[in-house]
């Protein structure tokens, strides 16, 4: 049951949340495409870049969002229920593939190595995998709130934005690199907030659409964010990855503006075939995340590029990079998903909806 506060219909199924993670994996590939800027990058190239990063780096934030926002809505009578499926769901496939980068990176450093362990052991082994541990160290400790009361979860969800705010403010100061950075991408204070509010949104709202005031408020508040970037970096310098308050509060307000311009944009038939691809990839995105690098976008992407024209301009490197990269991780999860589905679910998380036979989903109800 929902509580008694919500008096407005609730949708099973939010397309908007489809659309969302269908964009963020594709910023996920994107931000793990580039590589550092040459001397002769012009200064167009240079800022465009920054600014498509201050954007991209909403990916994981999103993620999170849904994650908490499904997390309220999650029906397991018990948390060790709960635990089974979410080891099935992400665990399994997450450690797989981690397995097989570790075997990937022993093979080319010609062995296995105190490091390389370390670099397992500490979900580093490549970029993507730290994602897992957040996720996992958030979900444990949100589970508890499913049964709060309403204001108990405002009151956290502020919490952890106050307690976020302050810790990337700090990190802001530091020097983001070696063990720090591992340990600083890994600390759930900076997580925590996107979490806690997809699941504050359920519980307040039991959707993700806030109405015209606060998304025109939350839209007012990206583009003063968004100056503020574009200001400080180019005075003072630009923010190393996540570790910027203008970079936290620009993915901040977008968990409030994205599903509303996502929702904007499937009203009209024009809208409705440009975000198509979007939701189509959305319950392959895990299975991308977990195999995008470093076999496609990496060795694959490297080896076809290597001695190209595109190897003349720094833009259209990067950008041959991303195309190559998502494009053959998207076709190897699909191509599993098609023709072994059983594969697609237990190794690579694809959740495709599979209603079971006979069964009809109505969209705008909830099953109790």
């Amino acid at each position: 049951m929902r509580p008694a506060e919500i008096r407005r219909p609730i949708r099973a199924r939010l397309p908007e949340l489809d659309i969302l993670r269908g964009v963020a994996i594709l910023a996920v590939v994107y931000l793990h495409s580039y590589f550092r800027t040459w001397p002769e990058v012009t200064e167009g190239e240079r800022l465009t870049l920054l600014i498509s990063h201050l954007f991209a780096h909403g990916a994981v934030p999103v993620f999170l969002f849904i994650s908490g926002f499904l997390l309220a809505r999650d029906h397991s009578p018990s948390f060790s229920a709960f635990l089974a499926g979410r080891l099935r769901r992400v665990a399994l496939p997450g450690v797989v593939w981690m397995a097989v980068a570790l075997g990937y990176e022993a093979w080319w450093a010609g062995g296995l190595s105190a490091p390389l362990w370390r670099r397992f052991i500490l979900f580093d082994i490549e970029g993507q995998f730290y994602f897992l541990i957040v996720l996992a160290m958030l979900m444990a400790g949100a589970y508890p709130l499913r049964h709060a009361s309403t204001r108990t979860v405002a009151s956290v969800t502020g919490v952890a934005f106050l307690i976020g705010l302050g810790t990337i403010a700090w990190y802001e100061q530091q020097q983001i690199g070696g063990d720090f950075a591992v340990f600083a991408y890994r600390n759930p204070a900076i997580w925590a907030y996107f979490f806690l509010f997809g699941l504050l949104a359920d519980r307040l709202r039991g959707d993700v659409l806030w109405g015209h005031a606060v998304e025109g408020a939350a839209a007012a508040g990206m583009t003063a964010t968004f100056v503020a970037y574009v200001w400080q970096g180019e005075t003072r310098g630009y923010p190393t990855s996540y570790f910027g308050v203008t970079v936290y509060l620009f993915s901040s307000l977008g968990l409030v503006v994205y599903p509303a311009v996502a929702r904007w944009t499937v009203q009209t038939p024009a809208g409705r075939l440009l975000t198509r691809p979007f939701a189509w990839l959305a319950p392959l995105s895990f299975g991308i995340f977990l195999v995008h690098k470093p076999y496609f976008l990496g060795w694959m992407s490297s080896t076809l590029l290597e001695g190209t024209r595109f190897e003349h301009s720094w833009s259209q490197l990067v950008f041959a990079n991303f195309v190559l990269g998502a494009v053959a991780s998207i076709a190897f999860v699909w191509a599993v998903d098609r023709v072994w589905p059983s594969a697609g679910r237990l190794l690579l998380g694809v959740d495709r909806p599979r209603p079971r036979k006979g069964q009809v989903v109505e969209p705008a109800k909830r099953a109790a």
